[in-house]
């Protein structure tokens, strides 16, 4: 590394120069990502070209292909001109739609993370990781704009054996195209224009698969996919900087009892909340629901034996909001005797109706205005009794970087599948795992709720500073 630092430095102006001219700039340290060949295990951002006067957004694909011999975790950043382009959502798409998160929309770099449901082998599925819908700005005329890798880490794509997995990356773009001046674009996008043909009907019937998988798979367990409800409104994919409604992961063992919160986070003022909550009623038994806090007057649910769980709450003003954050319903289970240690039970939102939260303005509360809240999915891991740790230390010891269970002093899915190990009491001396550091909450001991906390600072949803165990 030493010898690479000294050849930049002699180069320094060339490098510079070069820095400027190219269409995607990689952050200093970071390796840069193989191309793209298709021979191998490949991730390609899909070419589309799109005509402002017809559109002004563009959705791209990012697609996994080559997949043969499996990957058990993947993460990746892409960049691209937050001038031209405003990424307005992404949608999980169907290879890893039960266990990835995106940071948030606003961030410099656009960042996805995954890794495979089971712990005993490796995902082989090829097709789309994740769709970008952009905002366009028309103003601007024609155009060619790169979506590009960076920070590429090779540690960031590997098997369940722990061996990096190679793969090679293509970079995208999104062509602008202004229907009454088509030529004056034809030679920035000529090199592309063949290919954004094949990958415009790719990416549309890619689209459209997407779709009809965020539906079928309503019960996925990601914070951050969108899961489309039955009136076909998609319920908006977990935030944390925004308003939101999260159910919380928690361990279980089986046959037993336990409790998930359903937790209100951000709450700009609010009047009247409405949810519906699915399970899976055969291993799952709903057997109480109670209220507390701020929410507790007014919180009321359906039936519990209902397919899903309803929940409602009013404000008992007619004329002013509620501004508290903090539990709305504890949810009470009676585990199925015959569920597996590693089995994950999810709880997803459903039937999403935006009208179903929202304020009151004026003085008797005439006035009402829909709040946007974002939901993130729980999850009920069955596990066996979880000892407490043998030498507990203190949990918030300055020299432990929390969640870098690897130690490698980085957050990468190497983490997220270290904590899943520990959780299920899978894991090996080999593996040389910090157990400090994966205590994230500081309850010295390892549940669900440490899964969701390294999978969301590995996603950047989250820094170590909002961890748990940070604020003891």
């Amino acid at each position: 590394m030493n010898g690479f630092k000294k050849i930049i430095s002699s180069l320094l102006a060339v490098v510079m120069l070069v820095g400027v001219c190219m269409a995607a700039a990689v952050t200093a340290g970071a390796e840069e990502p193989p191309a793209l060949d298709k021979s191998k295990t490949y991730i390609e951002v899909e070419t589309v070209t799109v005509n402002t006067a017809d559109q002004t957004t563009a959705s791209v694909d990012v697609v996994l292909g080559g997949n043969t011999n499996g990957i058990w975790g993947v993460r990746f950043s892409l960049s691209y001109d937050h001038s031209r382009l405003t990424l307005t959502d992404a949608e999980i798409g169907d290879v890893f739609a039960e266990n990835a998160l995106c940071s948030p929309l606003e961030n410099e770099f656009f960042t996805f993370s995954a890794d495979y449901t089971a712990l005993d082998g490796n995902n082989t599925a090829n097709g789309t990781l994740v769709t970008l819908t952009f905002a366009l700005d028309p103003s601007l005329g024609n155009a060619n704009l790169p979506i590009s890798f960076v920070n590429y880490d090779a540690d960031d794509f590997f098997s369940v054996d722990f061996n990096n997995v190679p793969v090679t990356f293509g970079n995208g773009a999104v062509v602008i195209e202004i229907a009454d001046n088509p030529s004056s674009s034809s030679s920035s996008s000529s090199s592309s224009s063949s290919s954004s043909s094949s990958s415009s009907s790719s990416s549309s019937s890619s689209s459209s698969s997407s779709s009809s998988s965020s539906s079928s798979n309503s019960t996925s367990s990601s914070s951050s996919s969108s899961s489309s409800s039955s009136t076909g409104t998609t319920v908006p994919p977990y935030d944390a900087s925004k308003p939101n409604i999260v159910i919380d992961d928690v361990d279980a063992i089986p046959g037993g009892t336990v409790t998930v919160p359903v937790r209100l986070n951000n709450n700009p003022g609010i009047w009247s909340i409405r949810f519906d909550i699915q399970y899976d009623r055969e291993k799952l038994e709903l057997t109480d629901a109670t209220f507390e806090g701020a929410f507790a007057e007014g919180s009321m649910t359906s039936p519990l034996d209902n397919d899903v769980l309803t929940y409602t709450w009013e404000n008992q003003s007619v004329n002013s909001n509620l501004s508290d954050n903090g539990v709305l319903v504890n949810l009470v289970f009676k585990v199925s005797g015959d569920v597996a240690v590693g089995d994950v039970l999810d709880l997803v939102f459903v039937n999403y109706d935006p009208e179903d939260f929202f304020k009151v303005e004026g003085e008797n509360g005439e006035n009402t205005i829909n709040v946007p809240f974002t939901f993130g999915a729980g999850q009920i891991t069955i596990v066996k009794e979880i000892e407490e740790p043998t030498n507990p230390t203190n949990p918030t010891d300055p020299a432990v970087k929390y969640g870098d269970i690897n130690s490698d002093g980085k957050y990468t899915a190497t983490d997220s599948m270290y904590i899943r190990l520990i959780v299920a009491e899978l894991d090996q001396p080999s593996h040389s795992m910090n157990y400090t550091a994966a205590d994230v909450n500081g309850d010295e001991k390892y549940t669900a709720a440490d899964t969701m906390y390294v999978r969301r600072l590995v996603a950047e949803l989250i820094t170590e500073e909002e961890l748990p165990v940070m604020q003891k």
